[in-house]
């Protein structure tokens, strides 16, 4: 399978900056932010190789990366790979998305 181009939902993109914006302010540097920015970037670009690597979700088409204490929650289309959400499973689950 050939390479899948990228999208952003509107709230992955407002939480992964919130997540990023979380760790700058918490650890008084941008250090962490940038390195796990890296990570996200480089697993979102392996998933646009290799779509199926994610586990399967009761969604059609809808897979969730795990890494670390982090999801990447994406969906599968025709000829793109849409990034839906950027989850820190630290935060509370009962927050409402």
């Amino acid at each position: 399978m050939a390479k899948l181009k990228i999208e952003w939902s509107r709230k992955a993109a407002d939480e992964l900056k919130n997540i990023l914006e979380y760790y700058n302010e918490r650890n008084l540097s941008n250090i962490y932010s940038k390195k796990l920015f890296a990570r996200i970037m480089k697993y979102i670009d392996i998933l646009a190789e290799n779509p199926l690597l994610g586990i399967k979700t009761n969604y059609p088409n809808v897979r969730t990366f795990i890494f670390d204490n982090h999801q990447i929650i994406y969906e599968i289309k025709d000829d793109y790979l849409l990034i839906s959400m950027i989850w820190d499973s630290r935060r509370n689950p009962h927050l409402k998305f």
